[in-house]
């Protein structure tokens, strides 16, 4: 699995980070929402104390986009195509997401007087960058796990 560049984080976006034990051997891995970015430094949670955790950013790895996160989320296989999903916004709008051999295309479609307009699209791979381009198009939809 790949790493993350400090640069492509946001507060708000959910990351997998590896928690190392006290005697350094086999650490734990945690998926986390980022709290806060300073430096090369991460704040992924609180602990039991109220106290805020942190991680270095080589720490973090991307949570990858699977079925079981999209259908948790709201979004519906379209049986018409293999690795196709969609999400209904609105009466109009629709977010649909083609996955191919490397990638996911997340495209944002609009339709009115018998028209449909792409009004956003992006090729994405984790769900960092799924929240990212959900933000981007303005799509008021908040990813859990």
């Amino acid at each position: 699995m790949g790493k993350i560049d400090i640069r492509d984080l946001s507060i708000g976006d959910w990351v997998r980070v590896r928690i190392c034990k006290l005697d350094y051997n086999d650490p734990d891995t945690l998926d986390a929402k980022v709290l806060s970015i300073e430096g090369n430094s991460v704040g992924v949670g609180y602990d039991n104390r109220g106290i805020l955790m942190s991680a270095f950013v080589e720490d973090l790895q991307p949570i990858p986009i699977t079925a079981e996160v999209l259908e948790k989320n709201g979004w519906s296989e379209f049986s018409d195509y293999h690795n196709s999903w969609k999400l209904d916004i609105a009466d109009d709008m629709r977010v649909w997401m083609f996955k191919n051999s490397h990638d996911w295309t997340f495209q944002v479609m609009s339709w009115g007087l018998g028209h449909n307009h792409s009004v956003a699209k992006a090729y994405i791979k984790d769900i960092h960058e799924l929240q990212h381009a959900l933000r981007l198009a303005k799509v008021g939809k908040e990813i859990t796990l």
